[in-house]
């Protein structure tokens, strides 16, 4: 007995991660398969001269539903600083443009993460920096986030994600630097 593939979800629009194809042009009609090359480009660039935006993403690909991109500076919480004055935060979320398309996202319940204001006297542009794709290019957008304090970059998420119903996937990278001696 030959068992050829068990699908846990919907075979016709999840993704099958056994079968990754390598160009857009080996998944054009949402066959199923993990497409390498699907990213997000926003619709519109965010403008981040506020304390809150939302963007609209879309995919290269049409199996990818479109997302709502939510960035928010929150106010921090001294109780888990050394000071009494903490820096605030910023916070990154999503969901479906179209939440009846897909199951929701998982979430993590509020009392487990600490709900924290909005810090509506913050600027974005003071977090983040948005790097569009060049001109004519197919290619994700980028959020750089930075340290608002020192400029030190921390955070870097990628448009090429593929967010479906039992797969998420998003490309993040955390940059890292050395202790700096001490001076004292």
């Amino acid at each position: 007995m030959d068992i050829k593939n068990i699908y846990f979800g919907n075979s016709k629009k999840d993704p099958v991660l056994c079968q990754a194809a390598s160009s857009p042009s080996s998944s054009p009609n949402g066959n199923g398969t993990v497409d390498l090359n699907a990213f997000y480009k926003a619709d519109d660039p965010p403008a981040l001269n506020s304390s809150t935006e939302t963007m609209t993403l879309t995919n290269n690909l049409p199996q990818y539903p479109k997302l709502t991109l939510t960035l928010t500076v929150v106010k921090g919480n001294t109780a888990y600083s050394n000071s009494t004055q903490a820096q605030s935060l910023l916070r990154v979320g999503w969901k479906y443009a179209d939440p009846s398309t897909h199951r929701p996202a998982f979430e993590v319940p509020q009392d487990i993460v600490h709900s924290m204001a909005e810090d509506k006297s913050a600027k974005l542009s003071d977090y983040v920096t948005y790097v569009a794709p060049a001109a004519n290019s197919t290619g994700p957008f980028l959020l750089n986030v930075t340290n608002p304090v020192n400029g030190t970059l921390l955070y870097t998420l990628t448009g090429d994600m593929q967010l479906l119903d039992y797969v998420n996937i998003i490309n993040g990278v955390a940059h890292t630097y050395p202790d700096q001696p001490n001076n004292t």
